[in-house]
């Protein structure tokens, strides 16, 4: 759980600004059509937009909303003297109650990305009711973004455009699912348009840029285009001779894979089907690791385990990607962990009768507070840690360069850094992961996971129904020797791409997929993998 008063301001008010040229950019598109026209800018800010607006000669009346004090001064002095402008102070949610019967020709901003979490109780259920009213469900991952979005294209009025800046979460995370759906409802045409490089200078929120036309009594369809760029410097008009595309071809659960050219997208919606892959899901169970709620006290060293005499309480856990090098965790692991001072291990207490070693340490971390926590909180026994289990192999939850997928040959568990996994036939299991470092495979992780700014590639459970495992024909391959061979290669530091290229050309003879369907395969997946760790 994120402590509120451990957050910056910025977080807190969602207030990081838009640079000049991408307001320019939005306010040059959103007024073109108009000569007259009502704007509204739901988060004004220190009014960059107001800025950019002011040089549109036009006449306007532009409405902006501004929640802080000091924020609402800094844009009133930006257009002071021109009276086509009205900066309001307040919550743009009770604006929006307050005004709904209101149409704007034209919306345009950067709503504030704020978590639920910080959100006051009553802008919570003002936000709900936004949801609700347009027939979504709330929950307790949405951002303010959404709900702004929501609302504003709600209070636009028919053939009217609305230009925003939003974080590249509305193309990939789940609760964004009902958004894109609702942009395809709502505007007859939609433009995204994405940066391989970041906007913001100095954080690493990556960002989207939406154009829409919200549709009229008459649309007879709908259409949209992703637009990818280097950086915010080559926008200008020019870029949006880009042609759109039927709205059939983006009814999916995600659009990161729109990042990819057409013929890359037609190839890994179409070769890579069902004829020739399975789901993860068909072979392997996958559910998040432990969440022991303060891993400083359940998680020890091999010194503790002596000076307390815990021996018989512990279990092996993997809790960090470096605590294995190879794609084996094996008894040598253990050993060279132990000799590192590393926490490897766990402490298991549950249901159990506790030594005066396990009484000592127990009374010594509630002296020390370590037993104050929520979840600690909700649990009959602090110190007993629910959902202790033990997997087959272990998943990174966060991927850098490549999914570290992990086969656990010490019956040890994981925290919830790893996702831990079950196998349906475990007799599988030495060919599942090894499957999973082909390059249809690693393509689709990059597809089907989300990114955060910095490059850092998260998948959870519910994403894993999408991630492909090429089909085998009957083979004769030996996969317990394949495994320890692609082990040595990942302890010996060899490439990644050298590793998948190794593995493609294993099953290449074997696979469903043709030899030319993992090279392509092969190609898109370094072009993701370079646009996502380069940024």
């Amino acid at each position: 759980m994120n402590n509120k008063s451990k957050q910056s301001n910025e977080k807190l008010r969602g207030g990081y600004y838009t640079p000049l040229n991408v307001a320019d950019f939005l306010v040059q598109w959103i007024s073109e059509p108009f000569e007259a026209a009502t704007v509204l800018e739901p988060s004004a800010g220190d009014g960059v937009f107001l800025e950019a607006l002011a040089d549109i000669k036009s006449d306007m009346h532009v409405t902006a909303v501004e929640l802080l004090d000091e924020e609402v001064n800094k844009a009133r002095k930006k257009v002071e003297n021109d009276s086509r402008f009205s900066v309001i102070q307040g919550d743009f949610y009770e604006y929006y109650i307050q005004n709904n019967e209101v149409k704007y020709d034209a919306i345009v901003g950067n709503p504030p990305y704020i978590r639920y979490q910080f959100l006051t109780e009553e802008q919570r259920l003002e936000q709900s009711d936004i949801l609700i009213n347009n027939g979504m469900k709330p929950n307790k991952l949405t951002n303010a973004w959404m709900a702004f979005t929501i609302a504003s294209i709600e209070i636009l009025k028919e053939n009217g455009r609305i230009g925003f800046v939003l974080p590249t979460d509305l193309l990939q995370v789940s609760y964004a699912k009902q958004l894109r759906y609702f942009l395809l409802e709502q505007l007859k045409s939609l433009t995204l348009i994405t940066f391989k490089e970041g906007v913001f200078e100095g954080i690493q929120q990556d960002v989207v840029l939406l154009l829409g036309e919200k549709h009229g009594e008459l649309t007879p369809s709908h259409e949209l285009r992703i637009i990818n760029l280097d950086n915010a410097n080559e926008l200008n008009k020019d870029i949006l001779n880009v042609p759109f595309e039927e709205i059939s071809a983006y009814k999916s659960d995600k659009w990161t894979k729109f990042f990819l050219s057409t013929e890359q997208r037609n190839f890994y919606e179409n070769s890579l089907n069902k004829t020739s892959v399975n789901s993860f899901n068909d072979y392997i169970k996958g559910e998040i690791g432990i969440t022991t709620g303060n891993n400083s006290f359940f998680v020890i060293n091999n010194d503790t385990v002596n000076e307390y005499s815990l021996g018989e309480y512990t279990l092996p856990i993997l809790g960090r990607s470096v605590e294995t090098k190879g794609i084996l965790y094996k008894q040598d692991d253990i050993a060279k962990n132990i000799e590192k001072g590393k926490n490897i291990w766990l402490l298991d207490f549950n249901g159990r009768s506790l030594s005066d070693g396990a009484q000592k340490y127990i009374k010594h971390g509630e002296e020390d507070g370590e037993h104050i926590g929520y979840k600690l909180g909700l649990r009959e026994k602090w110190y007993e840690v629910p959902s202790i289990w033990t997997p087959q192999a272990f998943m990174l939850r966060r991927i850098g360069e490549y999914p570290k997928i992990v086969i656990n040959d010490v019956e040890a568990t994981s925290t919830d850094t790893f996702h831990r996994l079950l196998f349906h036939d475990k007799g599988l299991r030495e060919q599942i992961v090894f499957l999973l470092y082909s390059s249809p495979a690693l393509l689709s992780f990059e597809l089907e996971g989300r990114v955060f700014g910095g490059g850092a590639l998260e998948i959870l459970p519910g994403d894993l129904v999408n991630i492909i495992v090429p089909e085998l024909t009957a083979n004769d391959l030996d996969f317990s020797q394949l495994i320890i061979e692609l082990d040595r290669k990942f302890r010996e530091n060899e490439s990644i791409e050298d590793i998948v290229l190794w593995v493609d050309s294993v099953i290449g003879d074997y696979a469903i997929l043709s030899k030319q369907d993992f090279a392509t395969s092969f190609e898109i997946w370094k072009v993701c993998k370079h646009r996502r760790t380069g940024k």
